[in-house]
């Protein structure tokens, strides 16, 4: 949530719409699901999130943890 309030902020200062960019799908429960060391289910999670596969979801999970 910081870091999205701190993206907000610097995109106003520059102009840029960020509504255009495409969310990643890894959210604030994702993120504690991996900090937790529930990799399992934050592959789960961002699956249902974003509608990734398998492996796509794996590769994200394990690469912010």
């Amino acid at each position: 949530a910081h870091l999205e309030s701190v993206v907000q902020f610097l995109a106003t200062h520059v102009a840029v719409d960020i509504s255009t960019i495409p969310q990643t799908g890894i959210t604030d429960e994702v993120y504690e699901l991996v900090r937790r060391g529930k990799k399992v289910q934050a592959i789960k999670l961002y699956r249902e999130i974003t509608g990734a596969g398998l492996a796509e979801a794996k590769n994200v999970i394990y690469s912010i943890g």
